[in-house]
C-alpha cells in the first residue's frame, strides 16, 4: 500500500501511496478517515505518488498492538486519556 522513496523525508506517521491502486486506496483512506491527503507528491522515475498523513489513533482502533510497536519504535508519543476529576461530595 505505501512506497518507500529514499529522496524524500516524511513525519512517521507520513507515507506515499503506491501508484498501482492509488486512487482506490486515497478513497478507502478518506472515506473511512484514516488519514489526510496532503498537498505534495513524490516523484520516483515516471511515477508520481501522493502523501498522506495517517490518523494514527484511527488505525489503533484496528491493530493497537501493532500500531502502538510502530509509535514506540518511532518515538511516537501515544496520546492517554486525561485523568477524571474526583467529586469531592461523593467521597463522604
Amino acid at each position: 500500500m505505501t512506497v518507500n522513496l529514499p529522496a524524500y523525508t516524511l513525519k512517521p506517521n507520513e507515507a506515499f501511496i503506491s501508484g498501482d491502486m492509488s486512487r482506490d486506496l486515497l478513497n478507502f483512506i478518506q472515506e473511512n478517515k484514516l488519514g489526510e491527503i496532503l498537498s505534495f507528491e513524490g516523484k520516483s522515475g515516471y511515477g508520481s505518488y501522493k502523501a498522506v498523513a495517517f490518523d494514527m489513533e484511527k488505525l489503533k482502533e484496528f491493530d493497537p498492538k501493532g500500531v502502538s510497536k510502530f509509535m514506540k519504535d518511532h518515538g511516537m508519543p501515544e496520546k492517554t486519556e486525561p485523568a477524571k476529576k474526583k467529586n469531592k461530595d461523593m467521597e463522604r
